[in-house]
């Protein structure tokens, strides 16, 4: 699992510029599916077939945090804005790709700490203060097709060992890649599966408010690399997950309160297929759910997440332990979520 990972992770796919983890998206769906399209957002839709009318929606963004062009000064250095959440203070001194015509690398340069006044070292580090620095000049990044627009990443590598992994954007490749496993691994299920790779969650879930529109699922099961904060500093009552909890069940989040009768069946099959899992405590982040579980009449929603530490950085650390219990997890709810099922728990009243 972790090798597939790492080649998910090195693709480069800031929100609005996911083509080349489409592709690869599409390319591994293809074997498991009936049909695999592309909507006119970008969205990858892969559609199983089931032995029943019901749909569920199966969901992971395809799309990572990045830096897109503001400006370029007359001396060549890029000013810059956020695709997605950053936080400021771990941007500087950063290696970054710029995904031009010609990939160029560079550097979030800032004024030296050896030049700083006594002021200026106590005040917070602001993103207008910051730059990339590729040792170019302006007339060089032109022709490298450096302009307003173009999207940058974190320029970091792929390491693995003894079941541990460390790479960018493993939210959400994490859930990329567990639901291609989840796909491989099922056989012909009671419902329709919509196994769909989602574009621009991470600047406010557009791609899930389309496909979900369009496909009007009864279920919505979401995949995720979540905040994992079991780190030193951290009370454990601000610790999102652990690493090596297990899959984490989301309670509620800042887009939606799970369906407490789903969650409970979810929880269910966990403890009866031996499944490590845990919550994940509320009220932190928000996912495609928020936009899928208010679709139509309602399509109640959960979201299985891969606890990963340090995500929104150039490096996060996730374990294979946990990649796997979401697998394990999903393969075996989706097999329960039958209209018989369903109807049994309240959710399907006809």
């Amino acid at each position: 699992m972790l090798e597939e990972l790492g080649k998910l992770s090195i693709l480069d796919g800031p929100s609005g510029f996911e083509q080349p983890i489409a592709e690869y998206m599409q390319r591994e769906l293809k074997p498991h599916s009936d049909t695999v399209t592309r909507d006119r957002l970008g969205n990858v839709i892969a559609i199983r077939k089931g032995k029943s009318n019901l749909k569920i929606m199966l969901a992971a963004h395809m799309d990572e945090i990045g830096l897109i062009t503001q400006h370029i000064t007359e001396e060549g250095f890029i000013k810059f804005d956020k695709i997605g959440g950053w936080d400021d203070r771990i941007l500087p001194s950063m290696p970054f790709k710029i995904l031009a015509k010609k990939t160029l690398h560079g550097t979030v340069g800032t004024k030296p700490p050896h030049i700083l006044t006594e002021i200026e070292r106590s005040m917070p580090i602001k993103i207008e203060d910051l730059f990339i620095d590729t040792g170019l000049s302006a007339q060089e990044l032109k022709k490298a097709g450096v302009r307003i627009g173009t999207p940058m990443v974190p320029a970091s590598n792929f390491h693995q060992s003894n079941g541990v992994a460390m790479g960018k954007a493993f939210d959400d490749r994490a859930g990329c890649l567990n639901m291609l496993n989840v796909m491989r691994r099922l056989k012909r299920p009671e419902a329709t599966i919509y196994a769909v790779g989602t574009v621009q969650e991470e600047v406010g879930t557009r791609g899930a408010h389309v496909a979900s529109q369009n496909i009007q699922p009864d279920i919505g099961i979401v995949l995720e690399g979540t905040i994992a904060a079991d780190v030193p500093g951290v009370a454990p009552e601000r610790q999102p997950t652990s690493l090596h909890g297990g899959a984490a069940l989301t309670v509620m989040d800042r887009t939606m309160i799970a369906d407490s009768r789903l969650l409970e069946l979810a929880i269910e099959v966990a403890e009866r297929e031996e499944v490590t899992q845990q919550f994940k405590k509320p009220s932190f982040g928000g996912t495609d759910a928020g936009p899928i579980h208010m679709q139509g009449i309602g399509a109640p929603s959960c979201v299985i997440s891969a606890p990963c530490r340090y995500i929104h950085s150039g490096y996060a650390i996730t374990s294979e332990e946990g990649l796997k219990s979401v697998v394990e997890l999903a393969s075996a709810l989706i097999v329960e979520l039958t209209p018989r099922k369903l109807r049994e728990i309240g959710i399907l009243t006809s």
